[in-house]
């Protein structure tokens, strides 16, 4: 059986001979008809394997970050009046929303119970538009740390960033 020199770039189409080709493992399929197990990979040129495996690469490093938070900053870390906070947690429960008035308008508090394998902090967000499930991984850019009601509680600066990572 002979193999064919020359493939056709999967993503291009730009003809590629077989020793520069680049290959990507696909879903291995049983043909039961003839017995053969074969497998539905790809060749690609250099261009479009690197265009592709950056895209893996990027979506690694997010799954990185949520898996291996050591490089991270941890809850037990935090202390009170601490600033600048960068940290990935878990929101673990939902504890209260209330509504407090204050200079003549109405501002919605929002308290959770955030972890990550160190340990639960209250996260206190206010006029908060997210809307957030147990279990989703959020990331907070900015973030302080503020003792109310004889605990320490950590909350969003002016300028802090809250975002859900899916």
């Amino acid at each position: 059986m002979k193999y064919p020199r020359h493939f056709k770039c999967s993503l291009c189409h730009k003809e590629i001979d077989w020793l520069t080709s680049y290959y990507l493992p696909g879903q291995q399929i049983f043909d039961s008809i003839s017995g053969i197990t074969y497998n539905t990979g790809q060749n690609y040129c250099k261009e479009c394997y690197e265009e592709l495996t950056k895209k893996d690469e990027r979506q690694t490093e997010k799954a990185k970050l949520v898996k291996e938070p050591s490089k991270q900053l941890h809850i037990s870390d935090l202390v009170k009046r601490k600033f600048k906070i960068n940290i990935i947690v878990k929101i673990a429960d939902f504890k209260k929303t209330k509504f407090i008035q204050k200079d003549k308008k109405e501002l919605k508090l929002s308290e959770f119970i955030v972890e990550d394998k160190t340990g639960k902090i209250s996260l206190i967000l206010w006029n908060n538009r997210l809307y957030f499930n147990k279990g989703d991984y959020i990331k907070i850019e900015n973030g302080f740390v503020r003792e109310f009601d004889k605990s320490i509680k950590l909350t969003l600066g002016k300028d802090g960033v809250l975002n859900r990572l899916d």
